[in-house]
């Protein structure tokens, strides 16, 4: 009688299609998993260094405000047609124009100027821009420089703290030289006390920044 053996290969060696499958399944979801955290973090690093340049660009902005401002004096100018005006002149709430001292000269260069020096900062559009002249008095043939020291700015008031006699109430005027009584303009020659600003932005919000002037206000004394 003839017995019939039956052999049967076993492959220890291999993988079945389900366990293939079940794998490619499982890189893929980690492939996924890492794919996204990596994103957010590439996302994560543009948003610091995004948030680093306007933090940067904000503080150098009012660094330069503020020097400017701080040197500020009372010194009038000429305009283009010979009238004198006002050495800080503030026509809108968005725009405010001076003479301050502190203007660098090089020692390096050949023509001499003064140290004094007219600028006016304001709002064009959305961007908060310093104009600077090469000389105090206006002139049509004379250009500024132009530099745009803050973006996304969607506002930018000022409000004048002046006083009309040395012991009076502090009051506070959208514009500059400010609109008062003859007889309060002839009591004391006018100049603020502080600045008060304030800039709506997009990346900041607001910011209020309240700017001590110089103590140059000279008081007239009048006859009874």
């Amino acid at each position: 009688m003839n017995h019939l053996t039956h052999y049967r290969w076993i492959n220890s060696d291999g993988f079945t299609l389900i366990e293939l499958l079940m794998a490619m399944a499982l890189f893929s979801i980690i492939g996924t998993v890492l794919f996204i955290q990596l994103q957010n973090v590439l996302t994560a690093k543009d948003r610091m260094e995004i948030h680093a340049t306007q933090l940067a660009q904000m503080q150098s902005a009012m660094q330069r405000f503020q020097q400017d401002i701080e040197q500020i004096i009372p010194r009038s100018i000429r305009n283009e047609t010979g009238d004198v005006q006002s050495g800080l002149i503030g026509k809108n709430s968005d725009q405010m124009e001076w003479v301050h001292l502190g203007w660098t000269i090089s020692p390096f260069t050949k023509n001499s100027r003064s140290e004094l020096q007219r600028v006016r900062y304001q709002l064009e559009g959305h961007s908060w821009v310093r104009f600077s002249w090469p000389h105090v008095d206006r002139s049509d043939s004379v250009a500024p420089q132009r530099l745009v020291l803050l973006d996304q700015v969607n506002s930018w008031q000022i409000h004048y703290g002046y006083r009309t006699t040395p012991q009076g109430e502090l009051q506070f005027s959208e514009t500059w030289p400010p609109l008062i009584s003859a007889k309060q303009s002839s009591d004391a020659l006018l100049w603020p006390v502080v600045i008060r600003c304030e800039w709506s932005t997009a990346a900041w919000g607001k910011i209020n920044r309240l700017f001590i002037l110089p103590k140059i206000v000279i008081w007239e004394a009048h006859g009874s």
